[in-house]
């Protein structure tokens, strides 16, 4: 059951989305014209998400196309600098491609983060809610949590192998999220310390 908007407020709201530009404000309307034009299509809440997760100062203003980055994570390096470093955003049972495409290559093809969502109810959660605001987790532990829960399915079409998505409805993987410590500002600086010690 995907959730129901009655207002752009009520959008902005659900994404924790407090709009502090003319461009937060226009990917504010772009993702309420997304929901608007197709709220039923699977993917129409995961398009949203990526364009309400860009910066204050991206440019960022539609979802991006197969082989781009979904957004940036601004990073703190050793040096000091602050730096936007790439990274996907995923929501409830998303695709992962391929895992040897997407998450096995280096993190400079593929992202050092993934920001990730999770809202859903349905049978396989015995029509129970299960919500995590959006979280930021390094693009490995993401992977090995996945591996370690068994929360990655195949998708076939045409009875064929077509890729990977989250088993979003894992309970294991809910409780680890549910206690996941790093919450996603989209206005915040990470560092390497931020993450030490996650498991």
């Amino acid at each position: 059951m995907k959730p129901i908007f009655n207002s752009i407020s009520d959008l902005a709201k659900y994404f924790d989305f407090i709009p502090m530009s003319k461009a937060d404000e226009n990917r504010l309307e772009i993702a309420w014209n997304m929901y608007n034009d197709d709220y039923k299509a699977d993917g129409v809440m995961g398009c949203c998400a990526e364009v309400l997760t860009a910066t204050k100062g991206s440019k960022k203003s539609t979802v991006s196309n197969a082989g781009q980055f979904d957004c940036c994570v601004m990073y703190r390096s050793e040096s000091g600098a602050v730096i936007p470093v790439y990274a996907e955003r995923k929501t409830n049972g998303g695709r992962i491609k391929t895992l040897e495409t997407e998450y096995s290559r280096s993190e400079e093809i593929h992202g050092k983060y993934v920001i990730y969502s999770l809202d859903i109810c349905n049978a396989n959660t015995s029509y129970l809610r299960r919500t995590v605001k959006a979280v930021v987790i390094p693009r490995s532990l993401f992977l090995a949590k996945l591996e370690e829960f068994n929360a990655i399915k195949t998708v076939n079409v045409k009875h064929k192998l077509s890729g990977y998505a989250i088993q979003s409805s894992s309970k294991k993987w809910f409780t680890w999220l549910s206690d996941y410590p790093i919450v996603y500002d989209r206005n915040a600086v990470y560092c390497d310390d931020d993450f030490d010690g996650l498991t």
